[in-house]
């Protein structure tokens, strides 16, 4: 087995701020991290992503678990192990994108709560349909739970 890393840490935050931390580009480029894909684990969201070979590695998978604890708590466990399996020396290359990306998460939360307030409430209220109370995520029809953030609809 090759070397790895693994922390956990409870973050206040609703499920719908780090979801779309996951996926913005700013966040990827900050943590040198390539984004992989994104699974739906029930109310859990798995983001796998790698980091590219350097002369200290031949590189590095990375997956991060969010888990909702409530409505504005998430349990953020961070892996990063070495692509190839028989690489038992990282260099401290496993260490560094686990607090790499818990440095990022707690550095620039801010700005994902101000942009959600700002921004993606009132575009959720003008553009009509169905939208979810905790998280303002657009949500089908008939949909009874937020497909985000997991709340039951009412």
């Amino acid at each position: 087995m090759g070397a790895s890393a693994n922390t956990t840490r409870v973050i206040q935050a609703n499920m719908h701020q780090m979801v779309a931390m996951m996926r913005d580009p700013a966040f990827h480029n900050e943590v040198s991290l390539e984004f992989i894909s994104e699974t739906p684990q029930g109310l859990a969201m798995q983001y796998h992503f790698h980091h590219n070979m350097s002369l200290a590695s031949w590189g590095e998978k990375v997956l991060i678990t969010l888990m909702p604890l409530g409505a504005d708590m998430v349990s953020v466990e961070v892996s990063s192990a070495c692509a190839l399996p028989t690489q038992l020396i990282d260099y401290g290359k496993n260490r560094k994108n686990v607090e790499g990306v818990h440095d990022y998460i707690c550095r620039n939360l801010y700005r994902y709560a101000y942009l959600q307030q700002t921004y993606q409430q009132p575009a959720a209220a003008s553009q009509g349909g169905k939208f979810c109370g905790s998280c303002g995520n657009r949500l089908e029809a008939s949909a009874r739970f937020c497909s985000a953030c997991g709340a039951k609809q009412e």
